[in-house]
């Protein structure tokens, strides 16, 4: 502590001081002389004054204890007022930051700082170039996007403590999804005829038909690459290769074919597959309907000649229900389970294109749901998009499809789980260089991926593997 024998006297110099230098000059450039004279008068006052005055002490304490902002009239959204600012008092040397980054765009311009201290004589604010140093006011405007450091001088005139700043700005725009082209022909066989991709115990399993053989590539889902070959056995050649699919329950993993002559096969890790003796001839396989029913696999059985919806575990025994709806498709669809986390009864199924048991294509999305011991399915006919050879997919708690129009592959979305469809917003469209392609598995994982795998352009097999991901949605 520095210490003064007289008290009023030096308040009072102090006063003047601050007085003439925020009224007579300008204290943006003679900050250095400013503090100069106050520690001058803190330190050599004490020695000119009478010795039988009382002794006073002065603090020593240099710390920041709050740091707030308001960016005024140029931050009609507050975003500067409701930012919090950290001080570390611990680490070398000691800093004060947004923990949380602030909108993408944001300008951090124009700010009135509010900086509490201990009866610190003054704060020094330093922007990036050396020569702009300047005293802290609270009515004066700061350049925060400029701003590097601060210099708290405490009360005694001789401690001080340095503190950097920064605030973190968003540097992407947070709804933009980003795409990126991870594989070409990483398929290298020929011909192809078909291929589906299916994720199951963390690998990618792409499978394809060529000639009469079902093989298949792999990859570790993580990054989707590298490609190799990989073995599969039991896998007949009539399996249907769009009907492959993975069916997660109660976290373990199964994953499912049909053949043509309705028999079912399923593998515990995508490489061995065996038959399931099923009860029925299985038609179509769409999915598990979120509930908390063990048999919550909905599939269409042959019963007798009748196709009916039907409800099983995992085909060891199944329960058949009502008879599907004319039109409906058992064939080429997409399907896609979703439900809404704050409705108990919105648990459902969306179905989208494919063929009906006539082979008649279907340009309808169906909601597929369970109610009162049956299954009801709604059909919604989508009149702005061609829904054959289309993939749905549930990204950022929404429902997705991705279609093929024309010369052009687009994605939608929807709010009411399929009943209209909106395009993605500009930000959210596919790169220029992504080819237009039907029948393109999708893939969407926990780390807020999009995983696009070839798919059909014309009559092309396109053997090509595409990323993307919303910013916003990013995880470490």
């Amino acid at each position: 502590m520095v210490k003064a024998k007289n008290l009023s006297t030096f308040a009072y110099l102090k006063r003047e001081c601050v007085l003439y230098f925020e009224t007579k000059m300008n204290i943006k450039t003679l900050f250095q002389g400013y503090i100069f004279l106050l520690l001058g008068v803190a330190t050599l006052l004490p020695s000119c004054l009478g010795s039988n005055e009382d002794e006073y002490e002065y603090s020593a304490d240099a710390q920041i204890y709050s740091f707030s902002a308001t960016g005024g009239t140029y931050d009609s959204l507050s975003v500067l007022s409701k930012a919090v600012f950290t001080i570390d008092q611990l680490s070398s040397p000691p800093k004060v930051y947004t923990k949380d980054s602030l909108a993408y765009g944001f300008e951090v311009q124009n700010a009135l700082l509010t900086i509490t201290t201990s009866s610190a004589l003054g704060v020094a604010l330093y922007y990036g170039d050396n020569d702009s140093t300047f005293v802290y006011s609270s009515s004066d405007s700061v350049n925060l996007s400029r701003l590097t450091k601060m210099t708290v001088y405490a009360n005694d005139g001789v401690t001080t403590r340095e503190y950097e700043f920064k605030i973190n700005v968003h540097q992407q725009d947070p709804d933009t999804l980003v795409w990126k082209n991870i594989a070409n022909g990483y398929l290298s066989a020929s011909p192809i005829d078909a291929h589906k991709t299916i994720a199951i115990n963390d690998q990618f399993f792409t499978y394809y038909l060529s000639g009469t053989t079902i093989n298949a590539v792999s990859a570790p889902s993580t990054d989707g690459k590298p490609w190799t070959a990989v073995s599969v056995s039991g896998l007949p050649s009539n399996t249907l290769v769009y009907s492959l699919q993975t069916i997660t329950d109660n976290s373990q993993q199964t994953a499912y074919a049909l053949t043509a002559d309705n028999n079912v096969y399923k593998s515990s890790d995508g490489l061995s597959w065996s038959n399931v003796a099923a009860s029925y001839p299985v038609e179509a396989i769409y999915g598990k309907l979120p509930s908390i029913a063990e048999d919550s696999l909905i599939v269409v059985v042959k019963d007798g000649s009748t196709l009916k919806f039907a409800k099983t575990k995992d085909f060891s025994s199944i329960r058949v229900l009502n008879a599907i709806p004319g039109g409906f498709p058992v064939q080429d669809f997409s399907a896609v389970s979703m439900q809404d986390e704050n409705s108990y009864t919105m648990k459902y199924i969306i179905v989208a294109g494919g063929k009906d048991a006539s082979g008649a294509q279907t340009n309808n999305t169906w909601v597929v749901q369970e109610k009162d011991a049956s299954i009801g399915a709604l059909p919604h006919t989508a009149t702005t998009l061609s829904l054959q050879g289309s993939s749905l997919f549930v990204y950022d708690g929404k429902l997705y499809m991705l279609t093929d129009e024309g010369s052009d592959s687009v994605l939608s979305y929807s709010k009411n789980y399929g009943l209209t469809w909106d395009s993605v917003p500009a930000k959210q469209v596919l790169p220029g260089n992504f080819s237009h392609r039907s029948y393109a598995p999708v893939i969407s994982d926990n780390k807020n991926y999009i995983w696009i795998f070839g798919g059909v352009s014309g009559s092309s097999q396109l053997i090509d593997v595409w990323r993307g991901r919303i910013n916003r949605l990013a995880v470490n």
